[in-house]
């Protein structure tokens, strides 16, 4: 199967980011002082020093990255879960479709293929329309009742 291999980033603290952060204590006075001018100078927040901000901005990074990968390895894991439940002919028809290179190497795309040559797909097209079939006969029902009932205010 094709696999595009999720590339790793690094947090950079840049000089603006910097600057912004060191700027941050004035724009929060500053809103202070626009939304609560009678007690703008009693209100005060806190702020981190500089090198405890840029840890915990490397922190959340670091977290983060490792929550997507985690989410990108689990779809993946569905999608060979959902390949290996079809039959021999069925995942030949996907491996055909896969290789063929009109899909980015990416598991939802190949959960896509599956799932519209396994029957799931087609199956939920079809419960979605029943359901739509269902609401629209429902408020059909509901306004032709209203049409024939008697204005009272005419």
């Amino acid at each position: 199967m094709i696999f595009k291999r999720e590339p790793r980033y690094s947090y950079h603290w840049t000089p603006a980011k910097e600057a912004a952060y060191l700027r941050k204590p004035q724009r929060v006075q500053n809103k202070l002082i626009a939304r609560y001018p009678l007690i703008s100078d009693q209100l005060t927040t806190p702020q981190s020093s500089l090198e405890a901000e840029k840890q915990r901005r490397e922190a959340l990074n670091i977290q983060s990255e490792m929550n997507m990968r985690t989410f990108r390895t689990n779809q993946w894991r569905s999608a060979r879960k959902l390949y290996f439940a079809c039959d021999i002919n069925t995942r030949a028809v996907i491996k055909k479709a896969w290789q063929s290179g009109v899909y980015p190497a990416d598991p939802t795309y190949l959960i896509y293929v599956i799932e519209k040559n396994n029957g799931d797909y087609q199956r939920r097209c079809n419960f979605y329309a029943e359901q739509d079939k269902i609401r629209r006969e429902e408020t059909a029902r509901i306004y032709n009742v209203r049409e024939n009932q008697i204005d009272l205010f005419q």
